[in-house]
C-alpha cells in the first residue's frame, strides 16, 4: 500500500484536466463532422482522439489564460490556488500546459519573470516571503494574505505548511 501525498494528487488532476480538455473539444468538433473524428491507439498503448479542430480557440478547459504573458499566467496560478507557491511548485503547475518546457527550464523562467515583476513592483500586491533570506526558500503571494502581524493566513499557507510562524517579508 503506497502512501499518496500532494504531489501525485496534483499531477493526477492535472491529468484528469489535459483528458477533459481533449473530450471537451471532440465533443464540440462531434457536431460538426462525425468523419474527421476518431479513436485510434498511440505508440504508447493509450488511446488518442483525432480530429480536425474547426475551434478557433486553444483555451485549456479549466481557463488557463495560455496565450498571455508568462507574468499573467504566473499570477493566475497564484489568485486560482489563493495560496503561497514557490518557484518550483509554479513551475511544475506551468509544465503541464507548457509541454516542451521540463520543471527545471520552467523554474528558470519563473524565476526571472516573477522577480523582474517584483523588483520593478509592477504588481501591486504581490510579495516573497520566506523562512529564510534565501531565494531558493521563496513563496510568491500577495499582502492580502497575510494578518496584520505579518503571518500567512491559514487559509492561504503553501502546502506542507502546517504553520509558518517565522516569515521574512522583503
Amino acid at each position: 500500500m503506497s502512501e499518496i501525498n500532494l504531489k501525485t494528487l496534483i499531477k493526477e488532476r492535472d491529468i484528469l484536466l489535459k483528458k477533459l480538455e481533449v473530450i471537451e473539444r471532440a465533443i464540440k468538433e462531434y457536431g460538426n463532422t462525425e468523419e474527421n473524428l476518431k479513436i485510434i491507439l498511440g505508440d504508447d498503448g493509450n488511446y488518442q482522439l483525432e480530429f480536425k479542430s474547426y475551434l478557433s480557440t486553444k483555451k485549456p478547459a479549466d481557463g488557463f489564460p495560455m496565450n498571455t504573458t508568462w507574468l499573467n499566467q504566473i499570477l493566475y496560478l497564484l489568485e486560482n490556488r489563493k495560496r503561497f507557491m514557490s518557484n518550483h511548485e509554479l513551475a511544475e503547475a506551468l509544465t503541464t500546459y507548457h509541454y516542451n518546457f521540463n520543471v527545471d527550464k520552467m523554474k528558470r523562467k519563473v524565476s526571472v519573470v516573477i522577480s523582474a515583476a517584483y523588483k520593478a513592483d509592477r504588481i501591486k500586491g504581490l510579495i516573497k516571503v520566506g523562512t529564510t533570506k534565501s531565494a531558493k526558500d521563496a513563496l510568491w503571494g500577495f499582502d492580502k494574505w497575510l494578518t496584520e502581524k505579518k503571518e500567512i493566513k491559514e487559509e492561504h499557507l503553501p502546502f506542507g505548511k502546517s504553520s509558518f510562524h517565522t516569515i521574512v517579508v522583503e
